[in-house]
């Protein structure tokens, strides 16, 4: 029984579940409350598929937008810098950033890119 439970509390539910729900609340006409109670969902939640579904006529998630690409130029430049000064900050790098190519980078793209791309550490 604790597995079910493990499986189902606290985990996104999957789009063939939010059309389950769905049914329920427009074919079945059960209350939200019962249908959050059968499903483990909040009302809340479930208020939200249904208004999610009223306006989009889905339940899919929204795309989310994807890290920013950057290019190979842009990867090698922060390897550089990171040569030229490394004991400098993500804040630093990221003004100096901006100053070279015209347009922003969140620190957590930083990085990202001296951590993954570049393979770089604090040590």
């Amino acid at each position: 029984m604790d597995g079910i439970l493990t499986n189902v509390v606290g985990r996104h539910a999957s789009e063939n579940t939010k059309y389950y729900a769905l049914y329920s609340f427009y074919c079945l006409y059960l209350s939200q409350a019962k249908i959050a109670q059968i499903f483990c969902k909040s009302a809340t939640t479930i208020s939200a598929w249904i208004e999610q579904y009223q306006q989009t006529g889905t339940v899919s998630q929204k795309k989310r937008q994807k890290y920013p690409s950057f290019t190979d130029e842009e990867i090698h430049w922060f390897g550089e810098f990171y040569q030229k000064n490394p004991l400098s900050f993500l804040d630093e790098s990221q003004l100096a950033f901006r100053k070279r190519f015209a347009w922003s980078v969140s620190m957590l793209s930083v990085w990202r890119i001296i951590h993954y791309q570049l393979g770089l550490t604090r040590k």
